[in-house]
């Protein structure tokens, strides 16, 4: 309980910018104003910009989930991956349990157990569990995912 992961949790449950009832996993309202740094630098809307934040650095974005988090109807979900899609920042696929069809580009493991399947490149985000469960909170999270990016190591 007294690592910097747990102090980090802690500190953001303390002091979080998300307005009751939101989700921490919805950039839009965790890390706005890096949302609208993603949008400007990859030229699309900041709903394409959160998606893309959650695929890239959330172990299991399904839809549902994603819809809920981002208080979207299925259409502004299809709408928003579509724009990503077009613009190759994610690929649409299938995979077994994933409760999703949209995914970074690159290898993904299958999952096991409770484990829905997550692309290996996000792997080093997560501790090696019997859940998939995130080395720190959302904002951070995002924040590392798009630095990763940023410094070129990009999904591919």
């Amino acid at each position: 309980l007294t690592s910097d992961a747990f102090k980090a949790f802690a500190e953001r449950v303390k002091d979080s910018p998300v307005s009751e009832g939101g989700y921490e996993a919805n950039p839009l309202q965790s890390v706005p104003k890096l949302v609208d740094k993603v949008a400007k630098e990859l030229g699309v809307s900041k709903e394409a910009a959160a998606l893309y934040l959650q695929t890239l650095a959330l172990a299991e974005p399904t839809q549902l989930r994603v819809c809920q988090w981002n208080g979207w109807k299925p259409k502004q979900y299809k709408d928003v991956s579509t724009e990503l899609v077009k613009k190759k920042l994610l690929v649409e696929g299938k995979r077994e349990r994933a409760g999703r069809t949209l995914f970074i580009k690159g290898g993904y493991s299958k999952g096991a157990g409770k484990n829905l399947p997550m692309e290996e490149w996000k792997q080093p985000f997560y501790a090696t569990l019997e859940r998939h469960v995130p080395s720190e909170p959302c904002h951070l999270l995002f924040a590392r995912a798009w630095k990763r990016v940023e410094d070129g190591d990009k999904p591919a």
